[in-house]
């Protein structure tokens, strides 16, 4: 009775090559050409002054993935790479590096929705100090993608936003408690165009992405609004789509 029991179990499991058929599997570098605007209201200038705005620009590098299982996929990424400001040809040097993650839910071949989270982490020398800020953020996110007309090209638009998380800021022993700001919006956005190869497990992507976060010191409520937004590139395979 127990080795029917068994033999009955086994039968019911799918099929290994079933359950891999559902799977697929997407890595490869990533290029990001972007420019940082960073805002701080509060700060009084005198008109037409760019003293309460700072704006820099450039290249980061990371790697990007995704494998997916049915109607669910989980998604990851890190890039990394500086800021300067190059009008006023600065010796000063923010690092950047940015982590995010996502799980999402496929209701249909065009849209995925689920959670969302990235955490950001800057380094930036000045006179002799190294300032650092980390910005934790968690929220939700959707997918919306289609076709072009042209086998293997496909458009896709995706997007976040950040109700939720934590921030902080400081130098040396010095830590300043730093929050998001709920006044404020928080999000991510890209458009992109992908071109996946027929007969190769190779795709490419070209897109704009554009994101902002507000954060809001603890002590003096003083806020602070970056905008970053850019060019990205990647490409890399695409095994089991």
């Amino acid at each position: 009775m127990r080795t029917r029991v068994l033999m009955v179990a086994f039968l019911t499991l799918p099929a290994p090559r079933a359950a891999l058929s559902q799977v697929s599997i997407e890595l490869g570098p990533v290029f990001y050409l972007a420019q940082r605007l960073v805002a701080q209201p509060r700060v009084e200038a005198p008109e037409g002054s760019q003293a309460s705005a700072l704006t820099e620009s450039g290249t980061w590098l990371g790697a990007e993935g995704r494998i997916r299982y049915g109607s669910f996929s989980l998604s990851g990424g890190v890039v990394q790479g500086d800021l300067r400001n190059r009008q006023l040809n600065s010796q000063v040097d923010t690092d950047l590096r940015v982590s995010r993650a996502s799980l999402l839910f496929h209701p249909t071949t065009w849209l995925a929705f689920g959670g969302d989270a990235d955490v950001w982490r800057s380094i930036r020398a000045d006179l002799g100090y190294a300032a650092e800020r980390l910005v934790r953020r968690i929220g939700a996110g959707i997918e919306i993608s289609g076709t072009l007309g042209v086998p293997g090209l496909r458009s896709v638009l995706n997007g976040a936003f950040y109700p939720g998380g934590s921030a902080k800021q400081g130098f040396a022993d010095l830590t300043m408690p730093d929050k998001i700001d709920p006044a404020e919006l928080n999000y991510r956005a890209s458009v992109m165009m992908e071109y996946t190869s027929p007969r190769l497990p190779l795709y490419v992507r070209v897109g704009y992405r554009a994101e902002r976060f507000a954060t809001q010191l603890v002590v003096d409520d003083n806020n602070i609004n970056d905008q970053i937004f850019g060019l990205t590139v990647s490409a890399g395979m695409a095994i089991g789509r």
